[in-house]
């Protein structure tokens, strides 16, 4: 083989790779949650939630109508594993203190909702230890922001699943 067939071939050799590694780098960043908008701390708990457990049975047909509040395709997770949530195979409530669980709703392909609750202190009867964080956006080319709607008014809802589902104010349990 002559030189220059040999350098063009070595040239390829670390071309190709690099290409990989491109598509690679480009494909994980497309799947990673957008947290543009977000706060630091919110914004991490939206990174690490991919790999949390899922919380997948939705909440008694009572409460569903109570669910338009956050529209789109929900998906919801916990920072707690299955293990550390349950006791003698059953969901164990009340949630311990630390624990987050964030929701995302997906309109289309699009995720235009950001829900995040957080654990803070033991239960009281005004938010049952829970603070509450919402964001929203309308499309992929926007930032999330806050909504202006007040932490309260999310108590009031969850309210509704610690009386009627003992769920810890939390909707979605473990299947």
């Amino acid at each position: 083989m002559r030189r220059p067939a040999r350098r063009a071939l070595a040239a390829l050799a670390v071309a190709i790779p690099a290409a990989a590694l491109f598509v690679a780098a480009a494909s994980d960043a497309a799947s990673r949650p957008d947290v543009r908008g977000l706060p630091a701390a919110d914004a991490k708990a939206v990174l690490a939630a991919p790999g949390w457990t899922r919380l997948a049975r939705p909440p008694r047909a009572g409460l569903r109508p109570l669910g338009a509040a956050h529209p789109g395709t929900k998906k919801v997770v916990v920072s707690e594993t299955r293990a550390q949530l349950t006791r003698n195979g059953r969901q164990a409530y009340p949630y311990p203190r630390g624990t987050v669980v964030v929701k995302t709703g997906t309109t289309g392909s699009v995720v235009t909702l950001i829900a995040i609750m957080r654990k803070v202190r033991a239960a009281n009867p005004k938010n049952g230890g829970w603070s509450f964080h919402e964001y929203t956006r309308s499309s992929a080319a926007e930032p999330f922001r806050r909504t202006s709607f007040p932490e309260s008014g999310c108590a009031d809802c969850h309210q509704n699943a610690a009386r009627t589902q003992r769920t810890d104010w939390v909707f979605y349990s473990l299947r």
